[in-house]
Parts: C-alpha cells; sequence; structure tokens
C-alpha cells in the first residue's frame, strides 16, 4: 500500500531524462535508517547515548526512525509534487486534483497521526485501551517528526478539509501498512513488539534524527530508484553509501587513544593545575576548574577532554566563550592543538562566528543543496545545507567547535533546530570559560544546559579564576539535583571539582596543602600586585595618570587603560594622541565592524601579546573585551573599578609572561580609578550591583597598597559576593536589593523560556543576543557606503546567496541600545540600515535626527551630540 507513495522528487525540470524523477517514501525512510546505523557504528559515544549496545533500544530506534516522514503518506503531501502523483496513480485523478498541499506540514501532522491512529493499529476501538502505549509512543514519535526544526506537541491532525473519506482511508491503511512493516524488520527480531511499552526515548534523538535525514536526504549518497527491495537487503545494499556520506561530511574522526598533558601538549612542563587533571575520574561528569588567571586552564580542560575522548565518552569538543573577541583568540589555540586531539585526520576546528574559516567538509553538501526539489524549502537536504552554511551552527558539529556561549545556550531555549544543538554539545565536552561573567539569566540557561547535558549522558568542563561559593553551590545542584558541596571546597585553592553521573563528589587537591611549585620558567605562582587607588569624578583618570602613563610607555613600557564605556575608551584614545604624538596609542573595543575588529584584534595580539617584540613602548586603550581568555600582557594597568571577579581578570594581564620588563615597570602595579559619585554613576548602570563596587572599592582602600595571590582569590570573592548585610550605607542597601529582586526576575524568566512549548523562533543570528541575553544590550547597524553597498564597496544583491549573510554579518556594527533615538528603523531581520558618506580615509558620517554618527577604521563608531 505505501509503495505508491513518493518521498523524494525532483521538480519536473530538474529531473534528469536517465534517471528517476522520485523516490519512494519507503525507500527513502531506509536511507536515513541506514545513516543511522552507520553512524551508531562509528560512535561509541552515540552508541552509550542511546543505548543502543541493547539490541530492544536498538530496534525501537531503528524502528521510530523509519516512522520520521510518517506524515509524507498523507494526500496533502503527495499533492505537492501533482506529475508524480499522477504517474504513481494511487489516487482518482478527478478526486485529488483539487487539493492544495502547500501548507501541509509532514512533521506535526504524522506526530498526530501516529499518535491518534496507534490504537487502531494495535486492534482497538477504544482510545485510550492502550493509553500507556500511545504515552510511551509520544516522546519518541515526537523525536523524530519534529526533524524539520520544531518538536510537535500538538496532537490533534489539521483539518481534512476537502479531501473524501475514502482517499483519507486509503492514506491511514498506507501508514498502517508502512508501521506493520517497520516493526516486522525491527522490533520483532529483537523480541519486542507494537502492544508493548518502549522505554525511554534518548535526549538526543531529535537531533540525531535530524541529521540522519539530512545525509539520507542526499543524491550523491542515495540516487533515486523506483523498485520495491525487501527491507533488509535494501540496508545491506545502502550501508556503503551511508558510512561514506558519514564520512564525508566531517562527523566522525578518530580520536586519540591516550589523553593528558603528555598525551595532547608533550612539549610542556605540566603546571599545577595541569598536574591535577590527570587524576580526575575518566567518566562523564562536570568538572569546575578553578585556578589564577593566566595558569594554564585551557591547557588543563583540553588534556582532561583528550581523556574523555580516549575513553568514548566523548567524540567532539565544544568550546563556549563569553564574547566573540576570545572566542577569535581561542580559535588559533585549538586549531594548533587539533592534529594531538585527532591525530591523522583534518579535524574540523569550526569557528561559531565570522567567516575566517568554512569548513571543508561541507561544501560539498551545500552544493548539492542548490538543487531545488519539489518541495522546496521543506526539502531536508536545503534546511541542512542552509543551516550548515552559517558558521556559528556548524560549530557544534565539528570536531572542535569554538562559539560564544550563545550559541550553546540556544540548544534549551524555543529555537528552530535547537535539539542539533542538542546533539552537538551532548556527544563532546562541553568546555565553558570565564563561567564567572555571566548575570543570573544566563546563568539560569546555563543551568538547563548542564542538565540536559547531564541527561544526555555528557560531560561538561566550567573554567573561572575563582567562584563565590553559592555560584559552585548552584551549578553542582544544576547538574546533580540535591548534591551539597563539602565545605572542605572553601579553602582550597586552585580547586577541580569533579561531578560524577552517580556517587560522590571528588575535590582535587585531596587535601589544604598547597599544591607543588609552578615549573621553573613560568614565574611564581604566589605573586603581590601593588595597588593604588585614586577618586575621580566618573572614574576618569586624572592629568597625573595621563602623565604618568605616557612617561611609562616613553620608557619602553606596555602599559593598559581599561575603560568600562565604549564612549570613555574613545575620547581618551584621542586625549592621549592629541597629548602626546610621539607615543603609539592604540584603541580596541566592542564597536567596530566585526571585520575591522578582527583585524585590530589580530594586531593587539601581535604588539601586546606574549610573542610581542621587545621594543618601543605603547599604551592601549580597551574596554571588557581584553579582561577575558585574550592572552596579553601588560607592564603596567590602569582600570576604572569594576566587580571583584573581573578586576581579578585584568590584573591577570599584568607581567603575564617572563620577559625583561620597562625601568618603571619591574613590580607588578595597578592604579584603580574609583568614581566619586555615592551611587557609582554610570559604571553601576553597567554592572548593576552597587553592593558587589561598594565592597569591591572598601576592600582596596583597606589593603594597605598589595594584593596577595593566590590568598586574595578566595577571600576577596567570598567577602565582596557574601549574600548576607555588612555594614554597608542604606542608600547602597536599597540599590543592591532592587538588584538582586531584578536578578530573580531573570532567573525565574530564562527557566520559563526553557520550559515554553511556543511555535520556535527562526534561528537567525540577529535574534541570538536577544534570546540569550536579558535584554537585547545592543542594536545591530549596518553601515552602507550607497544604497544596497557595503562600506568596501560591495553591492550586497551581488553577493552569493551563501556568502552574503556572512558578509552582513562582517559588516554589522554593534551599538548601544540607548542609541535608539539617533538610528533609523530596523529593517524585517531586525538590522537597522545607516546610509552614511565619506569623510576622508576610511571613514564615513551622516547626520540624524539627534546628531551627527560617524564610522572610522581607528575609533568604530561614535556620535556627535548637535
Amino acid at each position: 500500500m505505501y509503495a505508491s507513495y513518493w518521498g523524494k522528487a525532483r521538480r519536473p525540470e530538474d529531473a534528469p531524462t536517465d534517471a528517476a524523477g522520485w523516490h519512494p517514501f519507503a525507500l527513502h525512510s531506509l536511507d536515513v535508517v541506514a545513516v543511522a546505523d552507520a553512524w551508531l557504528a562509528a560512535s561509541a559515544t552515540l552508541r552509550r547515548a542511546f543505548g543502543s549496545d541493547d539490541p530492544r533500544h536498538a530496534a525501537w530506534l531503528r524502528f521510530f526512525i523509519a516512522l520520521h516522514d510518517l506524515g509524507k503518506l498523507d494526500v496533502r503531501f503527495q499533492s505537492k509534487a501533482p506529475e508524480v502523483l499522477k504517474a504513481l496513480g494511487r489516487y482518482p485523478a478527478r478526486e485529488v486534483s483539487h487539493i492544495d498541499g502547500r501548507h501541509y506540514a509532514h512533521g506535526p501532522e504524522g506526530y498526530a497521526q501516529g499518535l491518534g491512529e496507534l490504537p487502531r493499529w494495535l486492534g482497538s476501538r477504544e482510545p485510550d485501551e492502550f493509553i500507556d502505549v500511545v504515552d510511551g509512543w509520544q516522546p519518541w514519535l515526537a523525536a523524530v517528526t519534529g526533524h524539520h526544526g520544531a518538536i510537535p506537541y500538538e496532537r490533534q491532525p489539521m483539518a481534512h478539509r476537502l479531501v473524501l473519506l475514502p482517499i483519507r482511508e486509503l492514506d491511514r491503511a498506507a501508514r498502517a501498512a508502512w508501521v506493520r512493516c517497520c516493526a516486522d524488520a525491527f522490533l520483532q527480531p529483537a523480541g519486542c513488539a507494537l502492544d508493548t511499552v518502549p522505554p525511554p526515548a534518548p535526549p538526543l534523538l531529535a537531533g540525531f534524527c535530524a541529521i540522519c535525514d539530512w545525509l539520507g536526504s542526499n543524491t550523491d549518497y542515495f540516487g533515486y530508484r523506483t523498485d520495491a527491495p525487501p527491507v533488509a537487503a535494501y540496508l545491506d545494499e545502502r550501508a556503503d553509501a551511508a558510512a561514506r556520506a558519514l564520512r564525508d561530511s566531517g562527523l566522525c574522526r578518530p580520536a586519540l587513544r591516550v589523553g593528558g598533558m603528555a598525551a595532547v601538549f608533550p612539549a610542556r612542563v605540566p603546571r599545577q593545575v595541569q598536574r591535577l587533571v590527570d587524576e580526575l575520574p575518566v567518566a562523564p561528569g562536570l568538572t569546575l576548574v578553578e585556578a589564577p588567571t593566566g595558569s594554564g586552564k585551557t591547557e588543563a580542560a583540553l588534556a582532561y577532554a583528550a581523556h574523555l575522548l580516549a575513553a568514548g565518552c566523548a567524540e567532539a569538543i565544544v568550546f563556549a566563550l563569553p564574547t566573540q573577541a576570545t572566542a577569535n583568540a581561542m580559535l588559533a589555540r585549538l586549531e594548533a592543538v587539533a592534529p594531538k586531539l585527532f591525530p591523522g585526520t583534518d579535524a574540523n576546528v569550526v569557528l561559531a562566528h565570522g567567516k575566517a574559516r568554512y569548513n571543508p567538509d561541507f561544501i560539498e553538501l551545500r552544493r548539492a543543496a542548490h538543487a531545488r526539489t519539489a518541495q522546496r524549502d521543506e526539502e531536508a537536504l536545503v534546511q541542512c545545507a542552509g543551516w550548515l552554511a552559517q558558521s556559528r551552527k556548524r560549530a557544534l558539529l565539528g570536531q572542535i567547535g569554538v562559539c560564544t556561549v550563545d550559541q550553546v545556550l540556544l540548544a534549551v531555549l524555543p529555537v528552530k533546530h535547537a535539539f542539533v544543538r542538542t546533539l552537538g554539545i551532548g556527544r563532546s565536552v562541553l568546555i565553558v570559560d570565564e563561567v564567572h561573567a555571566y548575570d543570573r539569566y544566563m546563568y539560569g540557561l546555563l543551568e538547563a544546559v548542564l542538565a540536559a547535558q547531564h541527561a544526555a549522558g555528557g560531560s561538561a568542563v566550567l573554567l573561572s579564576a575563582t567562584l563565590p561559593r553559592v555560584q559552585r553551590a548552584r551549578l553542582v545542584g544544576a547538574w546533580r539535583a540535591g548534591l551539597t558541596l563539602p565545605e572542605a571546597a572553601d579553602g582550597r585553592y586552585p580547586l577541580l571539582t569533579h561531578v560524577p553521573a552517580a556517587g560522590a563528589l571528588r575535590l582535587l587537591p585531596d587535601s589544604d596543602a598547597a599544591t607543588a611549585p609552578e615549573p621553573a620558567g613560568y614565574g611564581p605562582s604566589p605573586r603581590t600586585v601593588a595597588v593604588r587607588c585614586i577618586e575621580a569624578p566618573a572614574a576618569a583618570p586624572t592629568d597625573a595618570v595621563l602623565d604618568e602613563l605616557l612617561a611609562k610607555a616613553r620608557a619602553g613600557g606596555r602599559v593598559a587603560v581599561i575603560c568600562n564605556l565604549v564612549d570613555a575608551a574613545q575620547q581618551l584614545a584621542r586625549a592621549l594622541r592629541a597629548r602626546a604624538p610621539d607615543v603609539a596609542v592604540d584603541l580596541f573595543h566592542a564597536r567596530y565592524r566585526f571585520r575591522d575588529r578582527q583585524a585590530r584584534e589580530r594586531r593587539i595580539l601581535a604588539v601586546y601579546g606574549p610573542q610581542a617584540a621587545c621594543g618601543s613602548g605603547r599604551i592601549l586603550v580597551a574596554t571588557q573585551v581584553v579582561e577575558q581568555s585574550l592572552d596579553l600582557c601588560f607592564d603596567w594597568l590602569v582600570t576604572q573599578l569594576c566587580p571583584i571577579d573581573l578586576l581579578f581578570q585584568r590584573l591577570g594581564r599584568l607581567h603575564r609572561h617572563p620577559r625583561s620588563y620597562a625601568p618603571g615597570c619591574t613590580t607588578t602595579a595597578c592604579t584603580v580609578l574609583l568614581p566619586t559619585e555615592a551611587d557609582f554613576g554610570v559604571h553601576r548602570r553597567i554592572y548593576g550591583d552597587a553592593r558587589v563596587l561598594w565592597r569591591t572599592a572598601q576592600r582596596l582602600r583597606g589593603c594597605d597598597g598589595a594584593i596577595h595571590f593566590p590568598l586574595a582569590y578566595r577571600g576577596w570573592i567570598e567577602d565582596v559576593y557574601d549574600e548576607d548585610d555588612h555594614d554597608e550605607p542604606a542608600a547602597i542597601t536599597a540599590l543592591a536589593d532592587a538588584f538582586r529582586d531584578a536578578q530573580c526576575r531573570l532567573a525565574q524568566k530564562a527557566k520559563r523560556l526553557t520550559r515554553e512549548r511556543m511555535n520556535p523562533l527562526a534561528d537567525r543570528d540577529q535574534q541570538v543576543r536577544a534570546l540569550t541575553r536579558a535584554e537585547a544590550d545592543a542594536l545591530p547597524v549596518l553601515p552602507l557606503a550607497a544604497a544596497g553597498r557595503l562600506l568596501d564597496g560591495r553591492a550586497i544583491a551581488d553577493i552569493g546567496e551563501w556568502e552574503r549573510d556572512e558578509a552582513i554579518d562582517q559588516a554589522l556594527v554593534q551599538v548601544p541600545r540607548s542609541w535608539a533615538d539617533w538610528l533609523p528603523a530596523a529593517d524585517a531581520e531586525g538590522r537597522i540600515e545607516l546610509s552614511m558618506q565619506p569623510d576622508g580615509a576610511d571613514a564615513w558620517l551622516t547626520d540624524g535626527p539627534k546628531g551627527r554618527l560617524r564610522y572610522s577604521v581607528e575609533y568604530g563608531m561614535e556620535k556627535e551630540a548637535q
């Protein structure tokens, strides 16, 4: 009965004369099963996640994957290819010629049909007779029929309208026959039956089925044919094609067989925290790594991830960072280590934004998708290629994906194809850097990610210089509800906390005794930073501070000023250049076109990074973009007040690498600018928590001019983030209480979103930050040199479709939301197009309703009030 239904069909004008123009429903369904078989055979990680080494679990998995397109056994779907429908002769032509299937969605319809018709397939006349079986099917069928982007929940099928009852009965009979065929082929040999309750659906099933469907839709491997071989024989025939499709996709690569520092970084002498990772249990779990800035946490995390890869506990790594700049910086480091993690292969190291890297394993897949089919955009391969063509999503399917944390958080939000992210993360060791840097809203989402990773049997490694106890406890509780931290964790530093899937929590080092000293050449582990506090309105640098900056730079020092606002950084850079044209002043912040920011970032790393050549001094004026993950080394630092954990991150850029320091900079020293405003003014609006800023300032004023590390990491952090009241002024307490209430509301909002059953939003880059941040903190502006032309002169319409989104993304500038009144309205994509006129070399300007906006490659986007 199902043999006369098509599953794939070319448009008549695209069908070659020497090949079939359609592919039977049954054979396409089995192509997808063949891909699933090949992937499971190649992946110990997925076999464990799906429990498919148990023949009964494997049988149910194959059975439901074969039902992923059940909704195609319906005249409304079949009418999408009228010529094929007519040729197959399944229906009387005069009874179906009027049917319009353009709005028919076979995924949710197949879900509703399957659950609604299951009792009849089991021989029941009472809908509730097999309610336990129906409930058991529900998560399985929802997962496999949601493969086009959205998990269905509605059990009521759409109205048939003009479809006559005899036609509907033909389709019901075809669906029943296909289900029986699959039960005979997959369930019966394993001792299972339709009327038994299946095991719980695996958490990674939806993403797994979607990717299997994408690969199984590629006609380069699965050519169309119209015969009807037996199921087992056909799967045997397609096994080689499935293995080739999987191999060529780049989804699987053999990993190293031995992990640890010696295997991944054989030329390095392990540092303190890096020696501890070899003592961790090699099993799925959550690992928190707390160690000083610059102590090698990244290498430690990769060494431990290598242990998990070698043991078959994962088959990839997803490295999530707080910002695009930190992700860029991490990419080169991971590209260098990839051959050690995946020896003898071209491992896919994929950056989750930008156009600098393309994954060659997917180029052919994207090319194949240009051949549109009769299903138009509903076709699985078109969706696959369109999704993979955006590198942010691709990152989670490579062997090593480097992304902003937003891309990971989307896995638990109501976004199309979120389940593919869940699969990419679940099969990987998830490493999240700078985990202290997120607000309560993002923490709420991260906790949901950790819970999902635990449910999938995966692993996560979270990195931070230090975490307050309450934050550490929240993360551990997200992984395993009800688990409490031992008090012994409070005093140890550095500290590795390992939470297995089951069993006792493990702390390393095992005692409060200090670990062995750092190897020679790495500098002393304990260190003291001399601190001087200067109070000034808005924490602006005084003339004396500017003179000192210039003097140290003229003496050969590489010095930095970190501002909390882009506007302040731009103004300060201009002031320093006007004050001393003989001193090199660099500027780095986030308000550039992405392409300009990338180029500037490379230059900053070249002159302030570990490989920077000694020579003339210079000054870097920067914002928060330099405080996380960028490997920079300064001789002296001036910084505006910020929360203590972020201040410690900034101090970690002082004397980071052993080298000869300029005269006057041999002491590790920092000047902290404190605002004179009692409520901390604009700095409180940036960081929110007035109590944290007040306590940080108080600790700085009372530290006798020195901060001693690593002792300060625990003592200062716990004191500043203590949830009990201290002796703060009443006004500060009131501001802090209001902030805490707002944070609680954000955490609740995050929880609601992760549980929301709504129509999923399109997975567009412009929506990412709006979903993953508490508030859309920036507006995406697209500066144009003329209508439809980017600043580099390229006409957007002339850019190839696969490169257009990336080109636009490279040209965007993120500006504060408070600029909305200065800008035109956003377009349908959420972007704000801004036509600008040339204003000298590499600069453009425009006059808006509130004043002039100017963009330059040197300073970024600025505004000038009228």
